[in-house]
């Protein structure tokens, strides 16, 4: 086995990159779902004096052995459908040491993982829109003024609208300037930037992506209105579902660089 690819199930993209490379890599693809993990016929992960030892056996008998392949982790999260029928605290007993098991057995990984687990995300960060916001200024990518309001009566922004539509009645608000309706949706796939995008923002773009530790990511920018119609960072998504074909490819081509490397 040469690739591994880690998703949830019902992923179009984790399909069609599977695909593309089991075309190019006969017989060298792996790409078990979530529900695959939790129903392993063995699934064994110690750890003890500085080692690490793994073994998972896939349902269908499949040996899982990631330590010479180059894993794509799109697992967004873990679920616990073995105890559907239990109390909630049960469950959420299950739940947390079920992702600590994923958190761990991913982080043990020594071999190339686009995307890997971080304490923010199991597949990549997940970050609140003001974090993201933070990295992105770090990186020198333009983003829109942001203010939070616990009380627009009180403490008006004028010249800023609420994130999300009109807010009502004593609630904490996050404000932002007015935007058009123009978005361009890019990607970040190891070094490159794909998709149409202001060429002063490639540097920035890429910087981000570094801070963040990801090899493939969503960038999202939206053009303001106004008298400054300049494009902005608004957001940033480490497990895309729906990418262009350019990606796609890209993102293949960069799983095979990492295995060239590895070799």
């Amino acid at each position: 086995m040469k690739f591994l690819i880690l998703h949830p199930g019902s992923d179009p993209l984790a399909t069609t990159v599977a695909s593309l490379l089991d075309t190019r890599h006969p017989g060298e693809v792996a790409a078990p779902t979530l529900w695959d993990l939790q129903n392993a016929k063995r699934w064994s992960h110690e750890q003890a004096c500085g080692k690490t030892h793994n073994q998972l056996i896939l349902p269908n008998g499949t040996i899982i052995d990631p330590s010479r392949a180059v894993v794509f982790n799109r697992l967004p999260g873990v679920t616990v459908t073995h105890f559907a029928n239990s109390t909630p605290e049960d469950k959420q007993y299950a739940t947390e040491e079920t992702h600590a098991l994923v958190l761990s057995w991913l982080a043990a990984f020594k071999c190339p993982v686009v995307n890997p687990a971080t304490h923010a995300g199991l597949a990549g960060p997940y970050h609140d829109q003001l974090t993201w916001y933070m990295l992105a200024h770090r990186a020198g990518l333009p983003t829109p003024e942001v203010s939070l309001s616990s009380s627009l009566r009180r403490f008006p922004r004028p010249h800023l609208v609420p994130v999300g539509g009109h807010i009502l009645g004593q609630q904490v608000a996050m404000l932002t300037e007015p935007s058009t309706d123009e978005t361009l949706s890019l990607y970040i796939v190891g070094d490159q930037v794909v998709g149409n995008h202001p060429i002063t923002l490639r540097e920035p773009i890429k910087a981000l992506a570094k801070l963040a530790n990801a090899d493939f990511l969503e960038i999202q920018l939206t053009r303001l209105a106004g008298a400054n119609p300049r494009w902005v960072f608004t957001g940033a998504n480490p497990v895309p579902f729906h990418v262009s074909d350019e990606a796609i490819l890209a993102l293949v081509y960069l799983l095979e660089s990492k295995l060239g490397a590895q070799s």
